[in-house]
C-alpha cells in the first residue's frame, strides 16, 4: 500500500488519509486529513475567518468598519466606475486609494480597481486609453 508523508505532522500515512487536491502532482493534499481538520478548527476558533480578513484590509487603509459601511452606503453598494453591484461576500471589492498619500477615494469592484492600478492612477493614460478605444470601434 502506497504511503505519503504529511508535511505538517511528518508522519507517513496511507493515501486515503489525505484529502484530494487536483493541483498537486499526486492529486493529494500536502497535509493529512487530521492535520487539516485540526488547523481549520484552530483557525476558526481564533477568529481568523473572513471577518478578520475584512478588518485587516480596512486597517491597512485606516478605515473602521463604521467608516467603511458609511462609504459603502454613500455609494449605494455599487462601483462608481462601472455601476456594477459590489459584493461584500468573499471581499470581492477593492479599497481605492491614492498610492502617494494613502487617502481612500472609494470602494471599487475588483476589476475597476485593478484597471486603475494598471494605469498607475494616471488620468492621462486613462484618457489615451479611452481615445484609443473610440478610434478602434
Amino acid at each position: 500500500m502506497a504511503t505519503k508523508t504529511c508535511s505538517k505532522c511528518g508522519e507517513a500515512k496511507t493515501r486515503e488519509e489525505f484529502p484530494s487536491h487536483s493541483k498537486n502532482r499526486d492529486g493529494l493534499g500536502c497535509w493529512c486529513k487530521l492535520c487539516h481538520y485540526n488547523h481549520t478548527k484552530k483557525w476558526r476558533k481564533t477568529g481568523r475567518g473572513q471577518l478578520s480578513e475584512r478588518k485587516r484590509k480596512l486597517k491597512k487603509y485606516g478605515l473602521t468598519i463604521e467608516s467603511f459601511d458609511a462609504l459603502w452606503t454613500s455609494q449605494g453598494g455599487v462601483c462608481p466606475i462601472c455601476n456594477g453591484v459590489l459584493a461584500r461576500v468573499g471581499n470581492k471589492y477593492g479599497v481605492d486609494h491614492d498610492h502617494k498619500t494613502g487617502k481612500v477615494r472609494g470602494i471599487l469592484c475588483d476589476k475597476c480597481n485593478v484597471g486603475l492600478g494598471s494605469f498607475k492612477d494616471n488620468p492621462e493614460f486613462l484618457h489615451k486609453a479611452a481615445a484609443y478605444l473610440a478610434v478602434k470601434q
